[in-house]
């Protein structure tokens, strides 16, 4: 996981100062909890000890955010609501995999359609607290690949050469990209960044190419490196940067639109 010492140590800070974030504000949400639950006024004792106590919480606060300026430097906001982030990472990470694990969508197998699935680095500040992409926009491209797909795999820790392997694998038909990227790149995780440039060739052509995140930036997008042009309108791809609640919207709009030309073949 860690490709040298310096990584390993940033790790432990980053998880050590999102866990007293977390542990202080449990504690302190516990105090004002148990406030509201006394019924009688407080004597002098109990109020020296609930100012006392929240006394050390506030000064356990203070050691937190000093020790996080110290360490972080110019980084060290981007933690102040950090322990809510790497919940939230982490609670869509397992629902990911118990929800794939219920469609029994494939792993790590090359497959007609393969989907490559961004994934936290958490020697990177950036992996506690940036999500690559949100459990609802999985749902979503599940519910559409559904849709068009049957033989489906997930890759949910792709190396660089697993996404080359697949490039090259001309019995993978078309690949989807979930994370953050831009026009010519894909971050498959924090500071493991793909260029589409190294795709130049006729033994990367797909039938489809889905680029799932945001599409700004100079150079030519991989959609259009590999994919036919008669192809090319049925690929995800949008040339700006895209929000989240965005491409959740796109992805059942082409679910809507898969359902109405079954309905419309159908008739």
């Amino acid at each position: 996981m860690f490709k040298n010492l310096s990584e390993k140590i940033r790790f432990y800070v980053c998880a050590i100062i999102i866990a007293a974030d977390g542990l202080i504000l449990i504690l302190l949400l516990s105090t004002i909890f148990l406030g509201r639950l006394v019924a009688h006024p407080l004597s002098w004792t109990e109020i020296a000890i609930l100012v006392g106590f929240l006394s050390i919480l506030h000064l356990g606060l203070l050691a937190v955010t000093l020790f996080r300026i110290a360490i972080l430097r110019e980084e060290w906001a981007l933690t102040l609501f950090g322990s809510f982030g790497a919940a939230y990472i982490f609670w869509d990470e397992i629902k990911l995999l118990k929800y794939l694990q219920k469609k029994k969508y494939k792993q790590n197998i090359p497959s007609e359609t393969s989907v490559i699935v961004a994934f936290p680095d958490y020697s990177f500040l950036e992996g506690w607290i940036r999500a690559h992409w949100s459990y609802e926009e999985m749902v979503a491209l599940c519910e559409l690949i559904d849709l068009k797909e049957n033989d489906v795999s997930f890759y949910l820790r792709a190396s660089i050469d697993d996404v080359r392997g697949l490039m090259v694998n001309t019995s993978v038909k078309r690949m989807y990209f979930v994370g953050h990227g831009s026009r010519n790149s894909f971050g498959l995780s924090n500071g493991l960044v793909i260029l589409y440039d190294e795709f130049a060739g006729d033994q990367f052509v797909k039938e489809y190419v889905h680029q799932v995140h945001c599409g700004h930036g100079e150079g030519e997008s991989l959609v259009d490196r590999v994919v036919p042009p008669e192809n090319r309108n049925g690929c995800f791809f949008f040339p700006e940067m895209i929000s989240n609640k965005k491409i959740i919207s796109e992805l059942k709009k082409m679910s809507r639109s898969q359902i109405d030309a079954k309905k419309k073949a159908a008739h």
